[in-house]
């Protein structure tokens, strides 16, 4: 059995962010596609495979003259069921699929995995947090070893500061310690 022919297939995936923690391009839609490492100008399946983000943070600052795509993203991006119910006044379409979504986060099971999962988020930015913290304490402990390391080797207060990045202040006090 001959395989599959794989020229007529098109992968297209939407991305949509809210804040953006990484430059993603300044428009609403920013259409990346694969390309060489060393070699940008070098492009894979160009017209079969692109990865759009759509930023919703420049969807909320739309006006309301809009065509049927930013209308579905306005509605998408919006804050709540209000803001999509005021979106989708007048539209069929538009009115059930707000009625449906409200229904759907709504209902006990997917409030409760949705906490769930808010509660992951919240603990893996908290183990985030704590590690940063961690190395930027570690960091600080070296400095301070290597600081004391030069004070044994009398070097000058100034060096050592412009050196270790610590201030001449904290530098005095663990001389005094000596």
């Amino acid at each position: 059995m001959k395989g599959m022919e794989y020229e007529p297939l098109k992968v297209v995936q939407y991305n949509f962010v809210d804040t953006v923690h990484f430059d993603v391009g300044p428009d609403i839609v920013n259409t990346f596609h694969l390309v060489h490492k060393d070699y940008p100008e070098i492009k894979m399946a160009e017209n079969m495979f692109q990865i759009n983000y759509v930023r919703v943070d420049k969807v909320r600052e739309l006006g309301y003259n809009e065509n049927e795509l930013i209308k579905w993203f306005r509605f998408i991006a919006a804050n709540g069921y209000e803001e999509r119910r005021q979106i989708a006044e007048g539209d069929e379409l538009f009115m059930d699929f707000n009625k449906w979504i409200d229904e759907y986060v709504n209902d006990d099971v997917t409030k409760e995995a949705m906490a769930k999962w808010n509660k992951k988020i919240e603990d893996n930015k908290n183990v985030k947090i704590a590690r940063e913290q961690g190395r930027e304490e570690g960091r600080q402990e070296e400095k301070i070893a290597v600081a004391k390391e030069m004070i044994k080797l009398n070097m000058p207060i100034e060096d050592i500061s412009k050196i270790t990045k610590i201030d001449i202040k904290t530098i005095e006090s663990l001389k005094d310690k000596k």
